[in-house]
């Protein structure tokens, strides 16, 4: 790709911004019923190009003069929120009838990528910065919840090559509640 030779963050941006506007283009037109495989797929390289967006932004973010931070923050969530669109959009293929429950057994081949991205927006809820303390407590228990599903998951499909995220969900389910209660008290001593 382009974006590796590129040194300026703002092109490699643009650049990814591009691709995603001709993928959604794509997926917009065509119907995940009948093209299941196609529309995952799309929606994974979309979700993923948001994620190159989103590390460029945070990457360019302390460089921002104080003035136009709240713009930066704004942006910065925007792409977030897409990012777990698009990854929702993916996961969904896995569902049965595309339903919202994660489906009772799945192909060793097909565990490893569905699991990825509910680790991605796991991780994806606490990059969103929240307008208020409750938000933020509430995005912090939606992460929380998302890596609860995961080690769930990973012990109901006795999936072998997803350790090393496992550990991660392991150590974020013992940190977040901590984190959680933190911004809940401040919410407390502000009200």
């Amino acid at each position: 790709m382009m974006t590796i030779h590129e040194q300026d963050l703002s092109r490699q941006a643009k650049m990814h911004k591009r691709r995603v506007h001709l993928l959604q283009q794509i997926l917009h037109d065509i119907s995940q019923a009948a093209y299941g495989q196609e529309y995952m797929q799309l929606a994974n390289e979309v979700a993923s190009s948001y994620m190159k967006i989103l590390d460029i932004k945070e990457e360019m973010f302390p460089s921002k003069p104080t003035s136009q931070r709240a713009e930066a923050i704004n942006k910065i969530n925007r792409i977030t929120h897409k990012a777990i669109l698009y990854h929702r959009l993916f996961i969904r293929g896995f569902h049965e009838n595309l339903g919202p429950d994660p489906p009772e057994k799945m192909e060793g081949y097909l565990q490893r990528p569905y699991l990825e991205a509910r680790f991605h927006v796991a991780r994806l809820y606490t990059k969103i910065i929240g307008d208020s303390v409750q938000s933020t407590c509430k995005l912090n228990q939606a992460s929380l919840l998302e890596y609860k599903t995961i080690i769930r998951l990973v012990e109901k499909y006795k999936c072998k090559e997803f350790v090393e995220e496992l550990k991660i969900c392991k150590d974020m389910v013992d940190l977040l509640p901590a984190k959680i209660a933190n911004w809940e008290r401040r919410a407390a001593e502000r009200s």
